[in-house]
């Protein structure tokens, strides 16, 4: 099980989601164009990771 803030659904067969059934899934899930995975995915590699005192560096 998983607890996220918003999950993001893209790529093939996400377009296919009613909006019934988005609607039914919350606010928090939204329905992305393929181009947000692959943007999401460069950013994060360029995260750093956080330190041992629980800081950014």
């Amino acid at each position: 099980m998983f607890r996220w803030d918003r999950l993001y659904l893209g790529g093939g067969n996400s377009r296919r989601v009613s909006p019934t059934a988005l609607e039914a899934l919350g606010d928090d899930v939204v329905v992305v164009p393929n181009s947000a995975g692959i943007v999401g995915g460069l950013r994060a590699w360029t995260l750093r990771p956080p330190t041992a005192t629980g800081g950014d560096a």
